[in-house]
């Protein structure tokens, strides 16, 4: 039963750590981001064009497509800029990045939440240890 105890625990620790990186990934992506587009402003690159390419070096860093690599930073922008909370959460690892990535997601009505989330999402914001003191509170995300 030791090894049982000592494995699940193993298992959420790792977990925290998943969270911990992903917290990191996203703040990263988003300077990286602003840094790229800057420099591209900086050499001339016409307004349309400026940010062409980032994703996909954030997909080749991550070992994933260039559409997983937009949908990265686009979670990455929200939890930086629009949901500071999750993305804490996230970083002290009382929250997943898939239920981060739920959190960031309209609801079916089109509406975003980051915070008291509508009956939909409640569940997806509760870690699994599913403890009061666990629960993940959110602040309103702006549409605009």
């Amino acid at each position: 039963m030791r090894w049982a105890t000592r494995a699940v625990e193993q298992i959420a620790v790792l977990e925290q750590l998943k969270a911990a990186a992903a917290a990191r990934q996203a703040r990263l992506s988003v300077q990286f981001d602003a840094s790229q587009r800057a420099r591209q402003r900086a050499r001339g690159v016409p307004a349309a064009q400026v940010g062409r390419g980032v994703t996909d070096q954030i997909a080749l860093a991550r070992r994933e497509s260039p559409t997983a690599g937009s949908r990265h930073l686009g979670l990455a922008k929200a939890l930086v800029t629009e949901m500071p909370h999750t993305l804490h959460a996230l970083a002290a690892g009382e929250t997943s990045e898939w239920t981060a990535t739920a959190a960031a997601r309209p609801t079916p009505t089109g509406h975003t939440y980051t915070s008291t989330p509508p009956p939909l999402l409640a569940g997806a914001v509760t870690p699994a240890r599913s403890r009061p003191s666990d629960v993940v509170l959110l602040e309103p995300r702006s549409s605009g």
